[in-house]
């Protein structure tokens, strides 16, 4: 989930039928006025049924336990701007 200035602005699943494996994707917050804004990215804990979501690729569940967390792993964020505390 996405919330900027206090406002949920997206709402995306990060999990699709390629998540066998770690890799890079990006996702794009534009339109913003040039202020000061305060952003929130959280991981929601909503569970969801990740073989159906593999399978659409014909990828199986072997092991369950693979696959029983909900993560979120941060590699880059780009700032157009200053970062503020």
């Amino acid at each position: 989930m996405v919330e900027i200035d206090g406002v949920v602005h997206d709402t995306i699943s990060r999990f699709d039928a390629y998540c066998t494996y770690y890799r890079m994707s990006n996702y794009l917050i534009e339109d913003l006025e040039d202020t000061t804004h305060e952003v929130v990215f959280k991981a929601l804990a909503e569970p969801f049924d990740k073989a159906t979501i593999l399978a659409e690729r014909g990828e199986i569940i072997r092991k369950a336990e693979d696959y029983a967390e909900n993560n979120w792993y941060v590699g880059k964020i780009l700032i157009n701007g200053e970062l503020l505390k």
